[in-house]
């Protein structure tokens, strides 16, 4: 819903989403992306909003490659609305793992969570326009929807909602300052982000094809001594052998087929993307 006219709309799917050997996080299977509507503004102009969920790999202290919001900061000049309100973290901005939120009861959670009652792994970054950065400043953040919902008491969601209220200063508060950041800049920025992330790429590619190969020889292995079991069986009465060898076989079969798709289907498909990307 929004107080101002909505003159557009667009989505985009996430090109380069998580690993698909990481099961358990979905942000492959899942094909996240982020949506964005753009509202006419009196004061403002058009001002396009985005939303997203970020991959899971990262959260609140993973390296800074893996921090989406921190590559939205160094390569688009966003700015954390937190921080405009907080000097540093604390348990005002704790969105995620919270002991006050219901979801996170019987989840088991890490020693980050722990140690600071959940994390701060939501976010809302901003910047002004691109001629005049400075006039967008954040003057309240809070956390929000941590009531339960009446009748069913059980929190509304496992993440806690962020809520900004945003000054507009006058134009000639900040004109003097002024830097126009030009798309050139922008993506000069990113190219630097975008080949660390193929290196990586190429690097766990290997990685997978390399652990391919291996289960293709256990399953081999594996292969011929269930054989060997079953001839043995013919004159014994125990079917623990070709059991045992037949669930390793299929637990290997299952790890191969991951290993696989993630060294060649995703490595391959990431390949293109990130060279087209870098322009190498």
């Amino acid at each position: 819903m929004s107080k101002h006219p909505i003159v557009g709309m667009e989505t985009h799917m996430f090109r380069l989403t998580g690993t698909p050997i990481f099961v358990q996080q979905g942000d492959w299977i899942a094909g996240k992306g982020c949506g964005c509507v753009t509202i006419a503004h009196p004061q403002l102009g058009e001002v396009d909003v985005w939303d997203t969920h970020f991959t899971a790999l990262g959260g609140q202290m993973g390296p800074e490659i893996q921090r989406t919001e921190r590559t939205f900061e160094a390569v688009g000049g966003l700015r954390d609305s937190y921080f405009d309100v907080y000097d540093d973290e604390s348990a005002s901005g704790i969105t995620c793992d919270s002991p006050m939120n219901t979801w996170s009861h019987t989840k088991k959670l890490d020693e980050l969570a722990l140690r600071q009652s959940g994390k701060r792994i939501d976010f809302i970054l901003y910047r002004g326009p691109a001629a005049d950065t400075g006039r967008l400043r954040c003057v309240s953040h809070q956390v929000g929807f941590k009531e339960l919902v009446p009748n069913l008491n059980v929190s509304y969601s496992d993440h806690f909602s962020v809520e900004a209220v945003f000054r507009i200063a006058a134009v000639q508060e900040t004109r003097a300052a002024a830097h126009e950041e030009t798309r050139a800049d922008v993506i000069e920025c990113a190219i630097g982000v975008l080949q660390e992330a193929l290196g990586r790429s190429d690097r766990m590619q290997s990685r997978h094809l390399r652990w391919f190969y291996l289960m293709l020889g256990g399953a081999g292995l594996l292969v011929a001594g269930n054989v060997c079991a079953s001839v043995w069986l013919h004159g014994a009465s125990s079917v623990g052998p070709s059991l045992v060898t037949s669930v390793l076989l299929i637990a290997g079969s299952w790890a191969g087929t991951t290993a696989l798709y993630s060294g060649v289907v995703w490595g391959e498909w990431y390949k293109p993307i990130d060279e087209m990307e870098t322009g190498t």
